[in-house]
């Protein structure tokens, strides 16, 4: 009469163990999937990042002048005058999640010797930032006198 008893309760208490250790194997599943899923959402935040670096998500023109200013002092180029013009945006064709991209022709009017005007617009072609050479126009560049160039870039941000 001492020992059903006793024994009913070990056989309760061990359900109870095999109940506890069920939800504790599949909440350890749970905290393993989602460490994964962490690991893979920050890493596609860091290629987010990358890529805003490329195309990015603002207009972004102080940065955009910046880099054009530093590649040219980095290049040996004299930049005479800049004038930045935002054109309207590309709306894509079809219905999708793509945003439009909107763009900036940028003119400007640098000055340098030949190896150091080949060099900055080397330099804007392999920039981080996308920036496409639409047009150069090489003048000047006498005896001694140095060259000058008038460029129109194109570079793009998405919305």
């Amino acid at each position: 009469s001492l020992v059903l008893p006793a024994y009913r309760d070990i056989q309760q208490l061990r359900g109870e163990k095999k109940s506890l250790e069920a939800v504790t194997k599949e909440e350890e599943q749970l905290v393993t999937t989602a460490n994964r899923l962490l690991a893979e959402y920050q890493s596609a935040a860091n290629l987010r990042d990358s890529l805003s670096l490329v195309l990015p998500r603002e207009e972004a023109l102080p940065g955009m002048i910046h880099q054009v200013q530093g590649i040219a002092k980095s290049a040996g180029v004299t930049i005479e005058g800049i004038n930045v013009e935002n054109l309207p945006l590309e709306h894509s064709r079809t219905s999708s999640i793509i945003e439009p991209v909107g763009s900036f022709k940028v003119t400007m009017r640098i000055r340098g010797d030949y190896t150091a005007l080949r060099s900055y617009v080397q330099s804007l072609e392999t920039n981080v930032r996308i920036i496409d050479v639409d047009s150069f126009a090489l003048s000047g560049g006498g005896a001694a006198g140095p060259l000058t160039a008038d460029l129109v870039l194109r570079t793009y941000y998405q919305r």
